[in-house]
């Protein structure tokens, strides 16, 4: 067995042929290239012909003449089984920024036009395929989604009581998604569970904008004004609004790991201390006060304490789909409580005192604080009591959205009027 070790590593060696950019060399030179020979030996018969010995007569013992030579496996420590027959068993490992479906789909259709060539006594299968949880589970996600949507439907008719007034809110969702889906194609993101929750979240939050314009609207009609003074004032009414909306758009990265999923949760945490930090910004250079601002952002404490306490009680705290939803729960109640400010700063403007003012504002403003505020809730109710593949996921955003949303209405509508009148009052001392 020594002379055969011996022999085969002597003369399956890789010799050396010499080295690029040794010295002496150009000045700048920095790196080094060793080149070696081909290896020529790959086939059994290219091994077979490895000399042993050469004999005084001058014949050859060759590798061939007293050993099998046959391509066999690199370890002979492990055996893959399958139904009791050894098998050549191997993984598909994506990379961070692969699409699962689309890679997965290539292997196979690979694997289908190879198998054509095959002996009859071979045949593939595939053992574990991920991607098949990952189909279920959008599907899954898609039907939420047309749920959710037919809730936030009713919800606007039963609030508006005016088909014409429903059809142009809900029209707002399709032009909103196909912007979404141009920012995905210029971005490079790919349609999965994360942004699909994404977009049923959005579905009550889109049509936010379109049910203050009809309020107002409607509203300005109710005084006997024209349509066309009634959309410009709605317009004026928008505008105002879009200004004080800080980003509170994220991206996550995550491989499945734990330690990609930790730094993941890490992210959320910062772009929510970022999200509080830019809302606070904006409303201080359009109240031109940094006191006035604190009584949007307190009104924030409220959902994220719904959403925990509701997450604390089904059990699932902590995950990143709840963080996920937390995010929108800290934009939505700004939101909400921009209503009331705005209004409010509008008739201080005016002349009218604090107290009166904003009272008069949370009056005048209850509507479109509560439409936009149920439409999240109840279209995020299919995914609070979701069930089957990746139930998990979505039943932790929904319930996080649901609770927090729930708890900063109900008390945002309480306490932003007090918090901003005694702000306010403190201000003008």
């Amino acid at each position: 067995m020594t002379d055969v070790s011996d022999a085969v590593k002597e003369q399956h060696k890789r010799a050396s042929v010499g080295a690029l950019g040794k010295m002496p060399a150009d000045e700048g030179q920095e790196t080094q290239s060793i080149g070696r020979a081909a290896n020529r030996r790959e086939t059994p018969e290219d091994f077979a012909s490895i000399i042993l010995r050469a004999e005084p007569d001058g014949r050859y013992v060759r590798l061939g003449d007293v050993a099998e030579i046959t391509n066999g496996v690199r370890d002979m420590n492990y055996v893959s089984l399958q139904d009791g027959l050894e098998t050549a068993a191997f993984s598909v490992a994506l990379t961070n920024d692969a699409n699962a479906v689309e890679t997965i789909g290539q292997v196979n259709a690979i694997l289908v036009e190879e198998s054509r060539s095959f002996p009859p006594d071979m045949e593939y299968r595939t053992l574990v395929d991920s991607t098949r949880y990952v189909a279920e589970s959008m599907k899954e996600v898609s039907n939420t989604f047309w749920e959710a949507l037919a809730l936030v439907v009713a919800i606007m008719y039963l609030f508006l009581r005016d088909p014409r007034a429903t059809v142009i809110a809900v029209l707002t969702i399709p032009v909103s998604l196909i912007a979404t889906f141009a920012a995905f194609r210029i971005a490079g993101f790919s349609i999965n569970t994360l942004t699909l929750f994404a977009m049923v979240l959005a579905i009550g939050m889109v049509v936010d904008d379109a049910i203050v314009v009809i309020e107002s609207v409607e509203q300005h009609l109710e005084k006997g004004g024209g349509i066309r003074e009634a959309t410009t004032a709605a317009m004026d009414a928008l505008e105002e609004i879009a200004k004080e909306v800080a980003p509170t758009g994220f991206q996550i990265a995550w491989t499945g790991e734990s330690r990609q999923l930790r730094d993941a949760q890490g992210t959320v945490l910062k772009v929510m201390g970022l999200s509080l930090l830019f809302v606070f910004l904006c409303l201080v250079a359009l109240y031109e006060s940094w006191s006035i601002p604190f009584s949007v952002l307190l009104s924030v404490p409220a959902g994220v304490f719904g959403a925990l306490l509701t997450e604390l009680a089904i059990g699932r705290a902590g995950s990143i789909y709840m963080q996920i939803g937390i995010l929108m729960v800290i934009g939505l109640a700004a939101k909400n409580a921009i209503l009331i400010a705005e209004f409010a700063k509008l008739r201080m403007d005016a002349g009218m005192k604090a107290v009166p003012a904003v009272f008069a504002a949370a009056k005048l403003r209850l509507r479109p604080i509560l439409m936009p505020a149920l439409t999240s809730i109840i279209g995020c109710l299919p995914l609070a009591f979701a069930s089957g593949t990746g139930a998990e996921a979505r039943v932790g955003m929904g319930a996080a959205v649901v609770g927090g949303m729930s708890a900063a209405t109900i008390l945002g509508l309480f306490f932003v009027p007090v918090l901003f009148a005694l702000l306010a009052r403190k201000k003008l001392r």
